[in-house]
């Protein structure tokens, strides 16, 4: 039954405009309604797919890329993307079939490069693919890059021999001789093949790391989930299973961002700078120490792999996944004190947050730090304890806690802190630990009809919160009947036995605001903000600073601190929007050093979290606006090459190089990256768009004669013979009127190779030229 095209045309019109805006939720919203009007319409599953990938939601884009492979056999597209996800989530076998499907239809298509650099890709996940390394053989040895043919040939003998095949293996290598005469690789190969030595095996190329250890850690997910039906693994055994895998995902995404880093080093892309040195920022240095604290993790050796994680931090690394897995060894080698220090910078990650408060917890609990200890176990058993609840309650079921942990901070019997600490120790620390808290919810009495759920630790404490519960929704009543002065009396009367009840403190600012006495109550948010935030409670920090920023969109410390506490807390796309509208706020105070400094803030922290590289270009590009304005046009080429670098296809920023370099004066350097940009444009099928790009340059750039000349290669690629030779010969008239001979010489010789109808002309014009160039006149 066919669909309703209207219906699906709109559907996608929506979707393209919301994946424009790279709002990736709205935009897979759109496409899915697409899809239900025409399932098999591959527009609509690549567009999903994509969105669904940029969402992070890898498993299930894996899924439409694959419908649209199935849909579109002869299209390779599709299928690399394929390749890439199944690369991405550790399925290294899986990802080496699907580069070498495509690899065979960019062979079919007699696209050799792509698919030769889909075969190398095959290898490098998979050193011992045999057919993968016969094909690159084969195509180099045709290509006569007979150095890379040979270096195959030794590979497939070696893999023939380890198979048992010798014949075989020796044909192989007397082959490659014939390919390279006299080589001593090819010999010493022979030699040690009749003489029954093993060659070594291929080895997997240097930069393939980050694959193979997110295989590992995904191979260690699937082992864990088969072990039994139950939970997996008790809180802190799982928040070190889900670090691990954010390690192996950040790895993967800086190492991918090196492969596509041509013209300048990574660390100068992670800090958007021209000198990375002043912020102590090494992110190739970074990357190694990474890979190897994973691999170590994985190989068992907790000490070596702390010892790695912490020189990682030291050349820049700062993520919360981090700081939890390097606490998490240091407590497995006993470095208590260390360990604490690393978890504390955990604790506030919402991930983390529930193993690392009770890691820390076991921590201290073993140094006989007891009290400091209980507080933890408390921290914790509020978090667990509000997953034990509807969602609508757990917000107010967490800020009951607050006044029994305060109060317990002034409890002094240590054997009541002992039993607060084994207690919740034996309910969380283990697999079945959300079972056991429903269990012990059950033990409770039933709130009356209205009421907020009893917190399970009134089981643990004798405090109550029965009379700050009365105290606040008197106050809210009184306030949304509008008796403002009285409610705010009521505030301070209920102050007077819960001084330290911070949700007391928040209501006084609510209704401060609703007297409209604004500084009074941005003073108060930032205050119990403060609090908040001394306690490890960073999602009511968080919370508050919005608020006080929503109110004072100029106060630059509350927005430096809000992002500090967004970063702590794993939230990266709401820190990077603050990012932004920190550098707004300074830009629009004229402060654009200001602006310029936190957008390049803004930037290495998207490195470092793994945000979309669309996300990546856009701060890019505002850096590079500011540049323009400032009139730094030479930071404002380096920025440009970057977002170049990450997004082959930005126009803007490719025009921007050809620009700047001819405003600088450097032609050579323009003409270079004009050739560049119309070389991509061509390999992508989009040669009426650089027809009409150099048409456009000309324009603005009318005593250019190598434009004209460029012009005319295209119109030859195009088969537009007799425009091509009218803009050669346009050319060829402008280098001889700018007395650059030899340049005229070139073009004339590029129209005879057009074999012109008048090639008398050009013949004899040409050794006229010649012999003037000959008499050096």
């Amino acid at each position: 039954m066919s669909g309703d095209q209207q219906a699906f045309q709109n559907a996608m019109n929506q979707g393209h405009s919301a994946a424009w805006d790279q709002d990736w939720n709205t935009a897979s919203k759109f496409y899915r309604l697409a899809l239900q009007e025409f399932p098999q319409n591959y527009n609509a599953l690549t567009s999903l797919a994509l969105a669904l990938y940029e969402l992070q939601m890898f498993h299930e884009s894996l899924e439409y890329y694959s419908q649209a492979a199935k849909i579109s056999p002869n299209d390779p597209i599709p299928l690399q993307k394929v390749g890439e996800i199944q690369e991405h989530l550790g399925d290294l076998n899986k990802a080496a079939n699907a580069y070498m499907g495509v690899a065979e239809l960019y062979a079919r298509n007699r696209d050799i490069e792509k698919a030769l650099t889909n075969w190398t890709h095959v290898v490098a996940l998979n050193p011992q693919h045999l057919t993968a390394h016969t094909r690159l053989a084969l195509v180099y040895e045709r290509l006569r890059r007979t150095t890379d043919a040979m270096v195959e040939y030794i590979a497939i003998a070696s893999l023939l021999q380890s198979q048992g095949n010798m014949p075989r293996a020796v044909q192989t290598i007397k082959h490659a001789l014939e390919v390279v005469p006299n080589s001593k690789e090819a010999n010493m190969a022979l030699s040690m093949l009749l003489n029954g030595k093993m060659l070594p095996p291929p080895s997997r190329p240097p930069g393939a790391t980050a694959p193979l250890i997110m295989s590992k850690v995904r191979q260690d997910e699937t082992t864990q989930t088969e072990q039994s039906e139950r939970p997996r693994l008790d809180p802190i055994q799982d928040a070190k299973q889900k670090a691990l895998t954010m390690l192996a995902e950040l790895l993967f995404e800086q190492e991918e961002v090196q492969e596509n880093q041509a013209s300048r080093g990574m660390s100068s892309i992670a800090k958007g700078l021209s000198n990375g040195a002043e912020h102590g920022f090494d992110q190739t240095t970074m990357v190694l120490h990474l890979s190897q604290a994973i691999e170590l993790q994985s190989q068992g050796d907790d000490r070596s792999s702390a010892d790695e994680l912490q020189r990682a931090m030291l050349s820049g690394l700062e993520n919360s996944a981090a700081y939890y897995i390097l606490g998490f060894l240091q407590s497995k080698n006993d470095q208590l004190e260390s360990s604490v220090s690393s978890l504390k910078k955990s604790v506030n990650h919402e991930l983390f947050g529930l193993g690392a408060r009770l890691l820390l917890a076991l921590n201290l609990y073993k140094m006989e730090h007891v009290k400091e200890a209980s507080i933890e176990y408390l921290q914790a058993l509020r978090i667990a304890d509000s997953e034990s609840v509807v969602a609508d309650q757990s917000e107010e079921l967490t800020q009951l806690y607050e006044p029994l942990i305060e109060a317990f901070a002034q409890q002094s019997d240590e054997k009541i802190q002992k039993r607060i600490c084994e207690n919740i120790s034996k309910m969380l620390i283990r697999p079945d630990w959300k079972l056991q808290t429903q269990h012990a919810r059950q033990q409770l009495p039933l709130p009356a009809p209205g009421s907020p759920p009893v917190p399970l630790a009134e089981m643990l404490t004798e405090a109550t919160s029965a009379q700050l519960v009365e105290s606040l929704a008197k106050i809210n009543q009184l306030a949304r009947e509008n008796h403002l002065p009285t409610a705010m009396e009521e505030a301070f009367h209920a102050l007077k036995y819960a001084p330290n009840y911070l949700p007391l403190h928040i209501c006084i600012g609510d209704l401060l605001v609703q007297e409209n006495r604004v500084p009074e109550a941005v003073l108060k948010y930032s205050i119990v903000a403060k609090d908040y935030n001394a306690r490890g409670e960073s999602n009511r920090a968080v919370s508050l600073l919005q608020r006080v920023c929503d109110l004072n969109p100029a106060d630059m410390d509350a927005r430096n601190e809000l992002i500090d506490l967004l970063t702590e807390s794993g939230k990266t796309q709401e820190t990077l929007q603050e990012y932004i509208k920190l550098s707004e706020s300074y830009y629009n105070l004229a402060d654009l050093a200001m602006s310029r400094k936190t957008y390049t803030r803004a930037f290495r922290f998207a490195q470092q979290a793994n945000i979309d590289r669309q996300a990546k270009v856009k701060l890019l590009h505002r850096m590079a606006d500011i540049d323009m304005q400032s009139l730094d046009w030479r930071n404002a080429i380096r920025v440009y090459e970057q977002i170049r670098t990450i997004e082959p296809d930005d126009g803007k920023a490719r025009d921007m190089l050809f620009d700047l370099n001819m405003r600088l004066g450097q032609e050579n350097q323009a003409m270079t990256e004009l050739d560049n940009y119309l070389n991509h444009l061509i390999n992508v099928q989009r040669s009426a768009e650089a027809l009409d790009y150099v048409n456009q340059k000309i324009a603005e750039n009318q005593a250019q004669p190598a434009l004209y000349r460029r012009l005319a290669d295209i119109y030859r690629l195009l088969g537009r013979k007799e425009e091509a030779i009218r803009q050669m010969e346009t050319s060829k008239d402008m280098y001889l009127q700018a007395g650059n001979r030899q340049a005229a010489i070139e073009t004339l010789l590029a129209i005879l190779a057009l074999t012109p109808p008048n090639s008398t002309m050009y013949q004899h014009m040409l050794a006229e030229l010649q012999a003037q160039d000959k008499r050096g006149f």
